[in-house]
């Protein structure tokens, strides 16, 4: 398993909307990144699961043919409309030391970047190389 940086970009829109007390931690927000980038992929008919939280970000999971990533949604530290996305790889099969191919990773990356470039929400938006 790996996780990489995706995209960084500024968002104002992204701003949680509840108060600190209500957030999973003290800092941490992606809540409303994850809804938003999960209902923009739904609406080209790409499917993820809704969002989920961890201690340091919200995460999207996508399955394509075998292949199962975690799309992280978080701010960046401590900064409320500085975001990040990051994908995690997995291996395929529990026993398998085959990794995660260049063409799914691909593939996942132009779904994800489409989005992000079609919003006048986003702004600064940097896209990395992960293949």
């Amino acid at each position: 398993m790996s996780t990489n940086t995706f995209a960084t970009f500024k968002a104002e829109s992204f701003a949680p909307f509840l108060p600190e007390c209500k957030q999973v931690n003290d800092g941490v927000y992606g809540a409303e990144l994850a809804w938003w980038l999960c209902k923009k992929l739904a609406d080209n008919e790409v499917y993820t699961s809704y969002p989920e939280f961890e201690d340091h970000t919200w995460i999207l999971n996508f399955e394509h043919n075998e292949h199962e990533f975690e799309i992280h949604c978080h701010n960046q530290f401590q900064k409320k409309h500085h975001w990040e996305l990051k994908i995690r790889t997995f291996k395929l099969g529990l026993f398998s030391n085959k990794r995660t191919s260049g063409e799914a990773l691909t593939h996942l990356c132009s779904l994800l970047e489409k989005p992000l470039k079609e919003t006048n929400e986003v702004s600064e938006l940097v896209i990395y190389s992960l293949c």
